[in-house]
């Protein structure tokens, strides 16, 4: 059964859409992931951000 709810937690999160979003140095990532709920999110560093 713990196969059955693997695979379908995997099957969920595909059809959450993914935001990009530039990660500051002072919020941590479960504050920013808080304010876009249901989304994945890929962070990235705000050292990077403007490469």
């Amino acid at each position: 059964m713990k196969n059955f709810e693997r695979r379908l937690e995997k099957l969920e999160a595909r059809d959450r859409p993914i935001r990009v979003v530039e990660r500051l140095d002072d919020v941590s990532a479960e504050e920013l992931q808080a304010q876009y709920p249901g989304e994945r999110l890929v962070m990235i560093p705000s050292c990077l951000w403007h490469l």
